[in-house]
């Protein structure tokens, strides 16, 4: 594998496969006493997260503007990210419904 080097410091989610996960960047929560104890309640683990990121994003809208949605694969759960500050604000349950 030959590295590459993106301008900007960005890296696209094709690239973080390759990336051991304890090299990833951490993720960012909104809230992170509120998503904590939703990810506890709601069974979601920092490793689901990074699963459901890894899927194709559902374009959706957030209190403060654009998001976008992860369908975790396996469980079907979903997790909503702020386009703007990158910031996990919401993650679902089971039985969770969305508009589409």
């Amino acid at each position: 594998m030959s590295l590459v080097f993106i301008p900007a410091g960005k890296v696209t989610n094709s690239f973080l496969k390759y990336i051991p996960n304890h090299l990833e960047k951490p993720l960012k929560y909104s809230n992170v006493n509120k998503i904590s104890k939703q990810m506890k309640k709601r069974d979601w683990t920092e490793n689901d997260i990074r699963e459901a990121m890894k899927t194709k994003g559902i374009p959706t809208t957030g209190k403060n503007g654009l998001a976008t949605r992860y369908v975790h694969p396996r469980t079907g759960k979903s997790i909503v990210i702020d386009n703007k500050t990158n910031e996990i604000f919401h993650v679902g349950g089971e039985g969770f419904k969305y508009d589409y």
